[in-house]
């Protein structure tokens, strides 16, 4: 599967969990966009409440999201995942897989807010990357590296 079409499939599933969303009541759309915000960040507290190994967590968070999606996208469940079983999408399930469990056992050894500002890194992680994608590095994305990282240094040494 090429680029393109892991982005037209990856469209047509935000395409499919959109019908559960009105567009058309902000309201709700704030509410549901501050209970995601609020879930999202309350994660690495919930993986020390449940005293389980890293691993282990990571894969009863796995298992669960997919039966829930599995239930919200039962109508073409079948379709999706005969279009999702190449390469590329299985090599990304796995770091995935692999990043959340790294990301759980630093929370378990560094204070959360620690582990949190490390894990954000990610992007530019991905920006040192771009080169191999044969994407060029801008100022922009320069300066972005420098403020980073200054930052972490800056973390690691208020301990």
């Amino acid at each position: 599967m090429d680029f393109l079409a892991t982005k037209n499939l990856y469209i047509y599933l935000i395409w499919q969990l959109g019908g559960l969303i009105d567009y058309n009541n902000s309201k709700k759309g704030l509410i549901e966009i501050l209970s995601s915000t609020v879930i999202w960040g309350s994660i690495p507290v919930f993986a020390i409440w449940s005293m389980l190994p890293s691993p282990v967590f990571v894969f009863f968070r796995v298992l669960i999201s997919f039966l829930l999606l599995s239930i919200i996208l039962r109508r073409n469940l079948i379709k999706i995942l005969k279009k999702l079983s190449n390469f590329y999408v299985i090599l990304s399930g796995i770091l995935l897989s692999l990043n959340w469990v790294f990301l759980f056992y630093a929370v378990f050894m560094i204070p959360v807010s620690e582990a949190i500002i490390f894990y954000y890194t990610g992007p530019v992680i991905a920006i040192l990357f771009s080169p191999f994608l044969k994407e060029k590095i801008n100022n922009g994305g320069l300066l972005n590296i420098f403020v980073s990282f200054t930052g972490i240094i800056i973390c690691h040494w208020g301990h």
